[in-house]
């Protein structure tokens, strides 16, 4: 979901019947959750939300960043920098996920090939740096 309008909480957590809801500062990140997961929200970033959740449905706490980005490669940039700052400590999992507005590979593509060559080649820098895997 995208959201394009403000984010009234009471009513999309009985809509979607979820205990709580968390949004980012932009509105364009929305979080819902159940009553089994905790929530600390660590940072709370235009391009994203990064939070840290406890439940006893995990083995252990795990750190989850929630993204929504533009699509200029420029804006992607930054992103890529302030998602690099969130220095994850290494015995902790990190879940990482959402609207990057770039693939890491042509093949990820559906319709004719754009050349985003460039963007493609900065998302995979990121991927490499961050420590993460790309799973689809």
């Amino acid at each position: 979901m995208e959201p394009m309008i403000p984010l009234n909480q009471d009513y999309m957590k009985k809509l979607f019947s979820f205990k709580s809801v968390f949004m980012n500062c932009s509105n364009k990140i929305w979080l819902f959750l159940d009553e089994s997961i905790s929530v600390e929200i660590i940072k709370d970033h235009e391009k994203f939300l990064h939070v840290k959740m406890e439940s006893n449905l995990f083995p252990t706490a795990i750190l989850m960043t929630v993204v929504y980005t533009k699509c200029t490669r420029l804006l992607r940039s930054v992103l890529w920098e302030d998602l690099l700052e969130l220095q994850i400590p290494s015995d902790m999992p990190w879940v990482i996920g959402g609207d990057f507005n770039i693939i890491s590979d042509p093949i990820e593509y559906s319709g004719e090939m754009i050349a985003r060559l460039g963007g493609m080649h900065d998302f995979n820098e990121f991927i490499i740096s961050a420590g993460v895997s790309c799973e689809t």
